[in-house]
């Protein structure tokens, strides 16, 4: 199967114009993961009502992205790509990609957290097989 990526806007402070195999964002005060992930998922393409199954729990950390825990959902999403309303602030492009698209790309073209979020829900589901 091929997964949504994400191209961050050039607007962002953090990342911008890099790819997100992981969409999301930060978590607000009193706001749990999952309605996290449903809020940035409608803001930022304009998804809602996917069945989400939690996958794993992440730490990440690293010199260029800083400290983050975060939780992995994923989803089955049927929405043509372009048919999605992207929060152009936020989100420039999206592109289907594979796994071996998303693991032959530069590590250097993507988010850091977002590849780290990636990789362990790989680690997480075998491979990514039948997800």
């Amino acid at each position: 199967g091929r997964r949504i990526v994400q191209r961050r806007s050039k607007l962002k402070d953090s990342g911008p114009g890099l790819l997100d195999p992981a969409p999301g964002g930060v978590v607000g005060a009193g706001e749990s993961y999952e309605a996290n992930i449903v809020r940035e998922l409608e803001e930022e393409m304009g998804l809602h009502d996917l069945q989400l199954k939690h996958v794993a729990a992440l730490w990440h950390e690293s010199e260029k992205d800083g400290r983050f825990w975060g939780t992995i959902f994923s989803a089955q999403c049927e929405v043509p790509v372009d048919q999605l309303r992207l929060q152009r602030d936020e989100v420039a492009s999206v592109e289907l990609m594979t796994l071996d698209e998303i693991r032959s790309t530069p590590e250097r073209e993507f988010l850091g957290c977002g590849l780290a979020a990636f990789n362990k829900y790989i680690e997480a589901t075998n491979g990514g097989a039948g997800k």
